[in-house]
């Protein structure tokens, strides 16, 4: 059998062969598709380590709000740790523990795992932070100010639900003061029944 050695350059291989291309040109044009894919991943990177850090702030950010919180309410105590805060009213306790990159497990002391709560912020909602549950076997969700931070204060502490608003009598000079000199006088508190319809 005879060996048969082309000696002609791969150009003029590829015009008598049907025009293929060279693999200079090749070669060129899988350089630029890994560079630009090279490009993209170094662009997701970055995007992904931003939201990395804004979800970090956004978080430390949190447990120094319910830290200022529990100050402001007075009669719950907190610590603060590398995992997270605890906060505490006498025997109750109430952890929001470091979860992921981005988010926080609640934890009612004394409760089931299965009953734990979480905190992520909701990108459709304005990055709000969003308290989610489970309750008869269904996925719950309210936004944390004020709704969710009410009931995890009333159900995980055992605070006082507090009033919407308190009960003010409006006596003669407070009804005065809201309506002007020339409104008539009323000397008797409005009734809470008749306050509560009226609401």
């Amino acid at each position: 059998m005879a060996v048969l050695h082309i000696r002609q350059p791969i150009d003029e291989c590829g015009a008598r062969f049907g025009g293929m291309v060279s693999s200079k040109g090749l070669a060129d044009r899988f350089k630029r598709a890994l560079d630009k894919g090279e490009d993209e991943r170094a662009r997701d990177r970055q995007a992904a380590e931003r939201r990395a850090a804004e979800e970090e702030a956004a978080r430390t950010l949190l447990l120094d709000q319910l830290s200022e919180f529990a100050e402001a309410v007075g009669h719950v105590s907190f610590r603060r740790s590398a995992e997270g805060l605890v906060l505490r009213r006498g025997e109750r306790g109430l952890r929001f523990l470091v979860e992921g990159n981005a988010g926080l497990k609640v934890q009612v002391e004394g409760w089931p795992a299965a009953s734990d709560h979480s905190l992520a912020r909701e990108a459709a909602l304005g990055d709000r932070w969003v308290l989610s549950f489970v309750k008869h076997g269904q996925t719950e969700k309210m936004p944390l100010f004020d709704r969710g931070l009410e009931e995890l204060m009333v159900q995980g502490l055992g605070l006082p639900r507090p009033d919407a608003e308190p009960e003010r009598p409006l006596g003669a000079r407070t009804t005065a003061a809201l309506v002007g000199e020339d409104a008539p006088f009323v000397d008797e508190p409005e009734p809470s029944e008749a306050r509560a319809k009226r609401l």
